[in-house]
């Protein structure tokens, strides 16, 4: 809107991205973990189910911070201070929390169905001006991506769950379900998922400046 740019394309080569990346993603990481000793002993990994006395520290810790990162006006505050205060209390109390597979999977059908909402009418009616853009776009950032994923493994030696979801081209949420789903270092990619963002927010208006 602050650009002028044709909104319902920004949205259908967004929508599309969004929905490749999460159906490809998922059947990838299930093929790779399957049978991975990495994935498999994480699995086993001992942790403590959540309860209200064990976790409040760290929902309270993460409200003050995201509280205090909107305050500040950060990009994606409320993301980053429950991050930050949660991961803080469990590092300094030592915790090993499981997280509760029901409510994560209420979290992933809530994101789904938001994922679903972008797609209207309009976008379903008109999709032929636009088959040739969303091929050529889908192509390359998977492309992209895929090459990253290799040499981020290569170069960090992370398991490779890790490196496809740190690489990934889905959002931010979705992205950050799927590591806590398949074990992948979820501090990892959210800092990369973080940092894509970030440099989105900070380069995209001064190449509109510039080219417009």
């Amino acid at each position: 809107f602050d650009y002028a740019a044709d909104t319902f394309a920004v949205i259908l080569l967004h929508a599309t991205r969004l929905l490749l990346t999460m159906a490809v993603i998922p059947t990838i990481l299930g093929h790779i973990c399957k049978g991975s000793d990495t994935f498999a002993s994480s699995a086993q990994e001992k942790k403590d189910p959540f309860t209200l006395k064990r976790g409040w520290p760290c929902l309270f810790a993460a409200f003050v911070l995201s509280m205090v990162f909107s305050a500040l006006k950060l990009p994606a505050a409320m993301l980053l201070g429950s991050m930050v205060g949660s991961g803080t209390v469990t590092r300094i109390k030592k915790l090993n929390i499981r997280i509760n597979s029901t409510f994560q999977r209420i979290v992933q059908i809530g994101i789904g169905g938001l994922v679903g909402l972008s797609i209207t009418l309009d976008c379903v009616l008109n999709v032929d001006r636009y088959i040739l853009p969303v091929i050529v776009l889908n192509a390359l950032i998977l492309g992209g991506s895929t090459l990253f994923a290799v040499i981020l493994h290569r170069l960090s030696h992370w398991d490779w769950q890790t490196c496809i979801l740190a690489a990934s081209p889905a959002g931010l949420s979705p992205t950050i379900m799927l590591s806590l789903e398949y074990n992948a270092n979820s501090s990892a990619v959210t800092l990369f998922q973080v940092m894509r963002m970030l440099s989105v927010l900070v380069t995209a208006p001064v190449a509109a400046f510039i080219l417009l």
